[in-house]
């Protein structure tokens, strides 16, 4: 998520982003008050805790064209999508939700055959601006 109060642009690890977890948690910006992660919601293991596992996963709503939800990915630290645990969990999501991995200057899409191209489908829609 891009967190503007910080000038932190989306898909990049945050600069408070420590081994704890957020470094300063206590004094952080309303945007990040208001974003709860999947783990925070309670849908992953103590594990699979952010700071632990290198990815934040999110979930988008429901696509207003293609009807779709996502699980969004973000590395908290760069190279983590390479790592074995976040591979499984990557590659877990992916077996049957629409996955994207969001980077920097690049959207990778995990999932299902068809939950994939209905989201191409759909991107080209736009931007053909049909």
């Amino acid at each position: 998520m891009a967190v503007t109060e910080l000038n932190k642009p989306r898909g990049q690890a945050c600069r408070h982003l420590c081994a704890t977890g957020c470094a300063v948690y206590a004094e952080r910006p309303a945007s990040c008050r208001r974003f709860d992660c999947l783990w925070r919601l309670g849908f992953a293991r103590d594990e699979d805790r952010p700071d632990r596992l290198g990815v934040i996963f999110d979930i988008t709503p429901p696509d207003r064209d293609s009807g779709l939800q996502a699980v969004l990915a973000f590395e908290a630290r760069p190279g983590a999508f390479a790592e074995q645990k976040a591979r499984y969990q990557l590659d877990r999501h992916a077996k049957r939700h629409l996955v994207l991995l969001m980077r920097p200057d690049a959207i990778d899409v995990l999932g299902p055959r068809d939950q994939v191209a209905r989201w191409q489908q759909s991107r080209s829609r736009r931007a053909l601006g049909l």
